[in-house]
């Protein structure tokens, strides 16, 4: 009898299976250039990913990812192909080729991000695109496009959907990152407090979380992560079903010196 990870594996082998044989069916039915048969190579190099074939993976997404671009016109993308395009420019990323996967993130965003920014593979885009600019050393340029998208995301969103707290918290490392440590902590005080009015508790706890951990080195350190552990309390004892000890898992993690996950 299988257990939970045989059963898996074998799903994944039957998933890669079936992703091949329609891939080969539809490239010599209808030729390598046809829409069908470029979507069925991205479904291949996913299904490769996942089974770990990661070379092979890549080179499949790169030729979906031209083919789309050849033979598509970007005015009539849909969300298959803006998956192709974030999926391979993550998976030069992941292969240290930031430079490079900063050309198709680039060749489907927009200067402006108007209402795309309601298409979460869309955001994606652009959160891979600020990993990129920061991993080539463009610090400033990873700001200017990470504070639009937080800037977009407040004229549409609550202020504690996720999407908008990993904006703003994103902007705030960034900031620091930069020497603008200041900033960073007011433009989370700023966000705490929305998310306050809101009564949103998930986006004041990380918030609060996040400026202690900015504030490590600085004589408000202490004043902050006391703050946060108050808070934690406070929320823990007023709502049965928040999360406290998340949070207070990651106020240890603070403790031991490294960042917290937002994840």
């Amino acid at each position: 009898m299988y257990d939970n990870i045989e059963r898996m594996q074998v799903i994944q082998m039957e998933d890669l299976k079936n992703r091949k044989e329609a891939y080969t069916a539809l490239f010599n039915a209808l030729g390598p250039e046809h829409y069908a048969t470029l979507e069925a190579e991205y479904y291949y190099a996913m299904a490769l990913s996942v089974d770990g074939k990661n070379e092979d993976s890549l080179s499949h997404l790169e030729s979906a990812y031209q083919g789309f671009q050849k033979y598509v016109d970007i005015a009539y993308y849909n969300d298959i192909l803006y998956k192709c395009t974030y999926d391979y420019a993550l998976s030069l990323y992941h292969n240290d080729e930031a430079e490079k996967a900063l050309i198709p993130l680039l060749d489907v965003i927009s200067d402006t991000l108007d209402t795309n920014l309601e298409d979460d593979i869309i955001i994606d885009c652009h959160f891979l695109l600020v990993d990129c600019l920061e991993a080539c050393g463009e610090i400033q340029k990873a700001q200017d496009a990470i504070m639009l998208v937080y800037d977009t995301l407040m004229d549409t969103h609550e202020p504690g959907e996720y999407n908008v707290i990993q904006a703003v918290i994103r902007y705030a490392m960034l900031l620091d990152k930069s020497g603008k440590k200041k900033k960073a902590l007011s433009l989370l005080s700023k966000h705490r407090k929305e998310c306050e009015y809101w009564d949103d508790t998930v986006g004041q706890m990380l918030t609060t979380i996040y400026r202690a951990y900015l504030s490590k080195g600085t004589p408000t350190y202490d004043k902050e992560m006391a703050k946060a552990r108050k808070l934690i309390q406070n929320l823990g004892q007023e709502f049965e079903d928040f999360p406290a000890e998340g949070f207070q898992k990651m106020l240890e993690i603070i403790e031991s010196g490294l960042a917290p996950n937002l994840e």
